[in-house]
Parts: C-alpha cells; structure tokens; sequence
C-alpha cells in the first residue's frame, strides 16, 4: 500500500511539475511578446525622430545655399556699383574740362568780333555785345550750377550705396558667421543624437536577438513538453483503462476459478511476508563491517544478476511454449476436441477473491504504475479485437474457441508478467549500481561530516531499493506459482476426459 501510494503521490507530483513548467515557460512567453512590442514602438519613435533631424539639416543646408547666392549678388552689386562710379568720375572730370575750355573760348569769340561791329556799327555792336555776355554769363551759371548739383548728388548717391553696401556686407557677416555657428552646434548635436540612437538601436537589436533566441527556445522547450505532457496524459489514460479492465476480469476470473474454502490455503497468499524497516538494517552489526558488507554485496549482485538471467529464459521459454501452442491449435485446433469443455469453459487467469484482492490490486496497481507496458489497447481496439474473435470463432466449436480463447489469455499474461515484473528489477538494478558507485565515489574522497551523511543517505536509499527488489522478486514467484497451478488445474481435467475417450 505505501509503494502504490508513493507511486501514486509520484505521478501527481510529476504532471502538477510539468504543468507547472508549462505555466511558467507560457509566462515568459508572455512577458517576451510585451517586451518586443514595447521595442518595437520605440524604434519606430527613434526612427521618425531621426528622420525629422535629417530634414532639418536639409533645410538649414539649403538655407546656407540660398544665403551663399545672396552674397555673391550682392558682390555683383558691388563691382557693378564701384565700376559706374569710376565711370561717373571720369565723366564729371571730363565735363569739367570742357567747361573751362569753353570759358575762354568765350572770351576770345568776343574779342574777335568786337572791332567788326564797330566798324559797322557802333550802338548795335556795344547793345548786342551786351546782352550777348549778359545771356553767356547766365547760361554758363545755370550750366555749373547745373553740373555741381548733379555731381553733388552724385556723390551723395555713391556715399549712400557705399554706406548701404557696407550695412549689408556687415550684416551679411554677422549672419554668415552666426548661421555657421548654428550649423556646427546643430551638426555636434546632431553627431551626438545619432551616436547615441545608433547604440540605442545596437543595445536594442542585441537584446532583440537574445529575447528571439530565448523565444525559440522557450518554444522548443514548450513543445517538448506538450508532448511530453501529452504523452504521459495518453500513457496515463491507457494505463487507467488497462487497469481497470483488468480489475474487472481479474475478478471475474477468480469468482468462477475457486471455491471460498479454498481460498485461504492458495499458495500466493502474501500476508505471512516478512518485511525489515530501516532502523533494523542500520542497527545490525553486520551493515557496519565495511569489507565484509561489500564482498557480500558484490556476491549478491552476481548470483542476482545470474538469477535474473535464468528467470528471464525461464519466462521466455514459457511464453515460445504458450505461443507454439496457441499457433498449433489455431492452425489445426479438430484434434484437442477431447479437451473438458466444462473445464476450459470455467478456467480463468489467477485473479483473487473479494478477500485478497485488496493486496493483489495493490501489487499489480504498483508494478504497472512503475512500468508502462510495450503496446497499450484502448477501449476501441479491446472491443474491435473482441468482435473479430466472435466473427472469427463463429464457424468453429465451441470447445476449441473456448480453449484458443484460454491459450491466447495465458500469452497475454505472460506479456502483463515480463513488462510488469522483470522490467522493474531491470531498472532497480540500474538504480542499485548507480547508488554503488556513487557510493564509491563518495568514499574515495576525504572523509568529512558532510560528505558521511551523503554515505549514509546513499546507503539508506541502498536499503530501500534492494527492499523493493525483494518484494517485487517474491512477487514474481507469487506470479510463477499462480500460473503454474492454474496451468495444472486447466490441464488435469483435459487429461481425463482423454484418458476416458
């Protein structure tokens, strides 16, 4: 009862861990999927940000370009304007050469006509000479008046483009230099912001890749153990139906197999078992004898090991024998019709009454529990097998399907008996000689008080599994005798109905 529930506690344990795993490998799944959409988000925020950089640079790239074109009109301007006012110099000094040619002209045409007109005569000549010089000096006023108001503005005019051309090129200046001082503190920030983005965005993209990678496999991860899960689910399922069909026939077997009184007296009644707790196997003189404890442990771990080779030919040799027999009487099965009818229609496999089939449903709930069967049949293919026997069976008599019928169960019994029994001494053997060499691993270090309670603990685990190893062999033998008595139950009737015929 305490193996089926330790068993039982096992199994709980085994799928509440898995399902645990799932639970929190879904988590971090989860938690993964937030973390990548939240970087996501960003980037694209640092992306549109950068992009906005970029078209500001360009802008103020271009600005300096229209800035540039400014200048070199402005230039232009300049070398236009200073070009016309030398032209205009030289103009104003060659007008005023002219006008002091033309004064003494005047003068020497005056003097030459003079004594003509006095010779002619002399009122008309003094009246015109007079209004002549009077209407020269006036007109040659006006002209130099003339002349200095136009070079005087002029002159202004040139002094007022001068001024203005140095206004402009003063701030032409000023915003040039200030621009390029905008332009470089823009480009460091600039440098600087996409430095910075760009190991945002390598920090990012590492830690992407890592999240990825830890996302792969956490699916992976996941996968394996959905199917595991799964499996052991399957398995589990399989198990439960196996077991309780087997219950049922089990029962139905020993109810029609034997009588009440005999019952008792069965030679695989198991209460008289002896077990041994711990306490006495550590408190015995002979556990502390090192060299002795291990030349006796290596003695039985040889005659076992022998012993479990014998008794698995032993099986092996029973079951060929069943399973020719079963070939034989399926291929020809007219000539065992002086088998009991009464007898192989009454035989059962060795189940147990109401009274011990507490203890045997404890052993067999253990041992299947521990080790899964080869090939698990559900409830569909049970039914299906069964009614392909019925239609199989239907031409044949009834005596040798009811004997084809017992035969086939007696095969399957030794299947239930191998993947039950023998596979778990199998395994606790491997378990003995892990723990014996760890256990010589451990002694071969430095002898602390650590290291002898990890002894200790090994050996108690040592005592538990050869515990088990018996009561699973004592099991085995309960098992071989009970197949050994049914099989001469089954078969003493048989050899009396053909000693009669």
């Amino acid at each position: 009862m305490t193996n089926r529930s330790e068993v039982s506690v096992s199994e709980t344990s085994s799928l509440v861990s898995s399902t645990s795993v799932l639970d929190i490998s879904i988590e971090k799944y989860q938690r993964l999927a937030s973390q990548y959409a939240k970087i996501r988000s960003e980037f694209s925020v640092l992306k549109k940000a950068f992009v906005e950089k970029q078209e500001k640079t360009e802008e103020q790239n271009k600005v300096i370009k229209s800035q540039e074109l400014n200048v070199r009109r402005l230039e232009q301007e300049i070398e236009s304007l200073m070009f016309r006012n030398q032209q205009l110099i030289k103009r104003i000094g060659v007008l005023q050469q002219e006008l002091d040619s033309k004064i003494p002209s005047t003068k020497s045409i005056r003097s030459f006509l003079s004594p003509r007109k006095e010779s002619t005569t002399s009122r008309d000549s003094d009246d015109s000479i007079r209004n002549q010089s009077i209407s020269n000096a006036t007109i040659d006023s006006e002209l130099i008046e003339e002349l200095n108001s136009r070079l005087k503005s002029k002159y202004e005019e040139y002094e007022n483009m001068q001024q203005k051309f140095q206004n402009s090129e003063r701030l032409f200046i000023d915003q040039i230099e200030h621009l390029e001082q905008q332009l470089s503190i823009d480009k460091a920030e600039h440098q600087k912001e996409i430095e910075i983005k760009t190991e945002e965005l390598s920090e990012m993209a590492s830690s992407l890749k890592m999240k990825n990678d830890e996302n792969v496999d956490l699916e992976i991860q996941l996968a394996q153990l959905n199917k595991a899960f799964c499996d052991i689910k399957f398995d589990f399922e399989n198990l439960k139906m196996t077991n309780s069909n087997l219950n049922k026939r089990l029962s139905d077997y020993e109810r029609e197999a034997f009588p009440s009184a005999n019952r008792e007296s069965t030679v695989f009644n198991s209460d008289s078992r002896k077990l041994f707790s711990l306490s006495q196997i550590n408190n015995n003189e002979f556990s502390r004898n090192m060299s002795v404890r291990e030349n006796v442990i290596k003695e039985f771990l040889t005659k076992f090991s022998a012993l479990i080779c014998a008794i698995s030919t032993l099986h092996l040799n029973v079951f060929q024998k069943i399973s020719i027999m079963y070939a034989l009487f399926k291929k020809n099965y007219n000539h065992l019709y002086f088998l009991d009818y009464d007898s192989s229609n009454t035989l059962t496999l060795p189940f147990f009454d109401e009274k011990n089939q507490s203890h045997n449903t404890d052993s067999r709930v253990r041992l299947s529990t521990t080790n899964e069967p080869r090939d698990l049949i559900d409830a569909k293919s049970i039914s299906d097998d069964s009614e392909a026997k019925e239609n199989h069976f239907s031409n044949m008599d009834s005596r040798s399907a009811n004997v084809l019928n017992i035969l086939q169960k007696f095969r399957d019994y030794m299947n239930l008996g191998h993947d039950t029994y023998l596979v778990q001494i199998e395994d606790a053997i491997k378990q003995f000689a892990e723990l014996k060499i760890r256990q010589m691993n451990v002694e071969n270090k430095s002898k602390d008080c650590d290291l002898t309670c990890h002894l200790k603990q090994i050996e108690g685990e040592m005592a538990q599994i050869s515990m088990e190893i018996s009561e699973t062999i004592t099991d085995y033998i309960g098992f071989l005798n009970r197949l050994n008595v049914y099989i001469t139950v089954w078969y003493l009737p048989t050899k009396k109905n053909s000693s009669l015929s």
